[in-house]
């Protein structure tokens, strides 16, 4: 049978063969089972059933699958291999989608929104089912937005309708959603490589010639620098219009010129006013296109939409974000200018209000790479935000290059929080830095310490490019993000699903430093007392800022740690102008010394303890850190009282605190090791998960594991992604007790070739075997304009414990190999390249360097014999490695 089935009064049974999509219409409904895990249930619109794409549906033509219909009771019942649909009348709200059991999964509870948040593996085992609605519904007049058609509107909203998508994935879970999602609302693109290198952004009146000194002085300064970033002030006004402004920027040709003459690439903002209410109109379309391409077209790389302030453009349906139709309408334009290149822009994530998580997005927003979080604060705080946010919408939107303003947006990072910031943002899809007027996030503005940390981080991250990139490849297969969360991989333990710890490819483990120990720690609530001898401390709430008259609610708080946020602190209190005081008794402390107590607050605190004053910051004050010492003994216990007042916007009142012990403080945290074996690659130490492990780390550490049966693809150091060329790559291999592939993804980084198979894959697999371990390179398939016709590997095998390297084959004749043992030394950063030791726990290393055509198979065969000396356990300590003779000539060849 082919084409509808139309009645809903059949009472025989009715078979469909799955060479289109089956359909079956009862009165305004229409059912499409479209897959195995997928069905649309749409309601007839004034015009009819809709059959064309929308501005979010963009592919049905789908294979479907063999349905039977069945009359069941009341119900005409659709019977599909993995789920049924029983429809009771003719409407939508009839309809319910219902497991092979009969029992229901969904069913339409009359609402029209359209926005979507995916559902963690654990949500989607308990649900079964998600389902979005393609709402507001804009059928597409043509595949382009430009060039402007006259009189032809480019989305046709006069059909609208209930038009609802049901997803049924079954055992494939979070992976199944996520492939028929994409396939129906469209992949996420590949960025251009450029975008994965290091970007610096400044609010900021750049002049053409501080703005090429700025750049200079990144590359005198031996750093990383791949993407410029001209704020709004590039051009008249700074906020209206296209007319460059000529007194900063008397020739922006030149300009541009100039700056890709150093390899570097050039963003620029733009902060749109609409010139028509009505985004279709010719009018806005034709205005907007003509702005955005003069610019193009004298060179500059990638449009940042920023929706602005105030004033900010149309959209052409309620419902659908401006955010969104602004990414669509950039990239159009980017594209019709450019018609063979990656339309790159940088837009606001809708579903974040500077950093503060909705916990929603748009279903179409992952087609318009990338996304930024808005204009956080420079605290701790935003930093947990940023990597919560980071790792929440590449599982719950499917949007993998959400970043922040790497430093904070606004306010004055410390040295440790800007260093903090930077190893995540390093380890994470897009390193951006960016500040608001009058503040600087240059990596050399925190002084030497974070410089040199920074450095070695940025440094870091462009040898990870191949990593990288293969992981932006296969989020545009399969929709796996780049920042994944562990119970993404390991669905049956959904304790994993701390989004501060992520897996950054597939085989390292990163665990982001939050907390400063600037700021210390929470003062434990087993040590307070209310002024009665309870747990706790006695709070009591004015609605006043100044702690007069009585409070109008008193209560017992087990500890002060409050983020009131815009809310009041209590029922029946102001969200602003009101004060809190809270009394009784700390102690005993668990030692002498002196403690130095910290107070996050916005706004005014005081603090006594034992009659003494420690703090005293009664003024207005933005989340700032106040901090006060005091010497005790141990044992007694002292007289506690807090006081704290917000005048207007958000409130925090925070108390933590730490000992000082005449040495710099080392964060600290807890991280949850997934299942297997996982190397620290600081210490070279393996343990086996699932475990909760507690790790320190100094300033210039971020917690990091690679997993053991894992491989590390890199590239000898670059500057520049212009520079990685494909031709030489690192492998890291580290044994452990399972096979593993994995794939080096290549094309020219720039182009819409990958699209259309212009690409490279390169198949790596590490084979454990007995007395011997394999590392197989394969053929490369595919090819791109470009690649490389020989390729020279540098591979390096993590050797199983207590064994040692006694013989190695390249495809079955001897090949020269070298062993590198431990030293005793921590690595100054992992993960170094070619030559570099193990960290002191870990195994020797056999390195051997080999040259393979792209397009043959290599096998590297290492004979293993028992280790007459296992090797001693050593510590970390403090001790710095040796730089390693690579980075030392790539950092002088740039200082001079």
């Amino acid at each position: 049978m082919r084409g509808p089935i139309a009645g809903a009064g059949l009472l025989c049974l009715a078979a469909w063969a799955c060479a289109a999509p089956f359909e079956y219409v009862a009165g305004d409904l229409r059912v499409q089972i479209l897959s195995t895990g997928l069905v649309r249930l749409e309601q007839r619109g004034p015009a009819g059933f809709e059959d064309r794409p929308t501005f979010t549906v963009v592919r049905r033509d789908w294979p479907g699958e063999a349905v039977v219909v069945r009359r069941i009771g009341d119900a005409t019942v659709l019977i599909a291999p993995r789920f049924r649909v029983a429809l009771k009348g003719r409407g939508l709200l009839d309809v319910e989608v219902q497991d092979a059991m009969g029992r229901r999964l969904y069913a339409w509870d009359g609402r029209l929104d359209g926005s979507i948040w995916l559902p963690s593996p654990a949500e989607l085992q308990k649900r079964r089912a998600w389902a979005f609605c393609d709402h507001p519904r804009l059928a597409r007049v043509r595949e382009r937005l430009f060039p402007v058609v006259p009189g032809q509107r480019p989305f046709d909203d006069s059909n609208p309708a209930p038009d609802v998508y049901v997803f049924v994935p079954g055992a494939e879970g979070c992976a199944g959603l996520r492939r028929d999602f994409l396939r129906l609302t469209g992949p996420v693109p590949m960025p251009p490589l450029y975008l994965f290198g290091f970007i610096d952004s400044r609010y900021h009146a750049y002049s053409e010639r501080t703005a090429l000194e700025t750049i200079n002085l990144y590359r005198r300064k031996g750093f990383p620098l791949d993407v410029f970033v001209v704020d709004t002030d590039w051009r008249i006004g700074a906020s209206h219009g296209y007319a460059p402004n000529t007194d900063l920027f008397p020739d922006m040709e030149r300009f541009i010129r100039e700056a890709h003459r150093r390899r570097v690439r050039l963003m620029y903002n733009d902060h749109p006013e609409p010139v028509d209410p009505d985004a279709q109109g010719e009018k806005e379309l034709q205005y907007r296109f003509e702005g955005l391409a003069s610019l193009l077209r004298q060179g500059m790389d990638v449009w940042w939409y920023d929706r602005n302030w105030g004033t900010h453009l149309g959209t052409p349906a309620q419902g659908l974000p401006l955010e969104v139709w602004g990414m669509h309408l950039y990239s159009e334009a980017t594209r019709a200018v450019r018609p063979t290149r990656r339309p790159a822009i940088m837009s606001n994530v809708w579903g974040i209000d500077n950093g503060w998580s909705r916990g929603s997005t748009h279903p179409a927003a992952h087609r318009y790479p990338i996304w930024w979080t808005g204009d956080t604060l420079a605290q701790w705080r935003f930093l947990r935000m940023g990597v919560e946010n980071g790792v929440n919408f590449g599982l719950h939107g499917l949007q993998p290059y959400v970043h922040e303003d790497l430093g904070g947006h606004a306010g004055q990072p410390s040295p440790e929080l800007y260093v903090r910031y930077l190893q995540f943002g390093c380890l994470s899809p897009i390193t951006r830095v960016h500040c608001t007027k009058g503040q600087e996030r240059y990596p050399w503005s925190f002084g030497a310490e974070a410089e040199r940390i920074v450095r070695r981080y940025t440094l870091l991250r462009h040898r990870l490019l191949p990593t990288i990139y293969a992981a932006a490849h296969r989020s545009l297969v399969d929709g796996t993000p780049l920042l994944r969360r562990c119970d993404l991989e390991w669905p049956e333990l959904p304790q994993l699903a701390d989004p501060t710890q992520y897996l950054f490819g597939d085989d390292l483990l990163v665990a982001p430093i939050v907390e400063g120990t600037g700021e210390g720690q929470p003062v434990p609530a087993s040590l307070f007392r209310t002024p009665e001898g309870q747990p706790g401390l006695r709070g009591e709430y004015f609605d006043n800022p100044d702690l007069t008259g009585s409070p109008k609610l008193v209560r017992t708080d087990a500890s002060v740690d409050f983020d009131f946020g815009l809310r009041p602190p209590a029922e029946g209190l102001p969200r602003e102008n009101y004060s809190v005081r809270w009394t009784g008794k700390i102690g005993p402390f668990p030692r002498s010394g002196t403690v130095r107590f910290h107070l996050l607050s916005d706004d005014g605190v005081r603090l006594w303890i034992g009659g003494k004053a420690v703090i005293d910051r009664w003024v207005p004050q933005a989340s700032v850190w106040n901090r006060g010492d005091l010497k005790v003994t141990a044992g007694p216990t002292l007289d506690f009282r807090l006081e704290f007042y917000n005048g207007a916007n958000e409130g925090v009142c925070r108390l933590n605190w730490s000992f000082s012990e005449g040495r710099p403080e080392v964060a600290r945290r807890t991280v949850l090791l997934p299942p297997g074996q996982w190397q620290n690659l600081w210490t070279g130490a393996v343990e086996s998960g699932p475990k909760k492990v507690a790790v320190e780390a100094p300033l210039d550490v971020l917690p990091l594991w690679v997993r053991r049966s894992g491989l590390v693809l890199t590239c000898p150091q670059v500057l520049n992604t212009q520079d990685l060329h494909w031709n030489r790559i690192v492998v890291d291999a580290f044994a452990g007790d399972g096979s593993v592939r994995r794939e080096l993804y290549e094309d020219d980084g720039l182009s819409l070739g990958y699209e259309e198979g212009r690409c490279a894959l390169t198949p790596v697999r590490l084979v454990p075997g007995k007395g011997q371990i394999t590392l197989e390179i394969g053929p490369a398939a595919g090819r791109w304009e470009g690649m490389p016709a020989e390729r020279e590997w540098t591979l390096r095998l993590h050797l199983p414990p207590r064994s040692r390297a006694v013989a190695a084959t390249w495809n079955g004749r001897p090949v020269a190999f070298r062993t590198l043992a431990p030293d005793g030394r921590r690595p100054e950063i992992p993960l170094l390249g070619r030559g570099s030791k193990p960290a002191p726990q870990g195994t020797p290393v056999a390195e051997a360097v080999v040259r393979l055509p792209s397009r043959e198979r290599g096998v590297l065969r290492v004979r293993l014999a028992p280790s007459a000396d296992p090797g001693r356990v050593v510590g970390v300590g403090a001790n710095k490695a040796e730089r390693q003779p690579h980075e030392r000539s790539v950092a002088a060849g740039v200082d001079r």
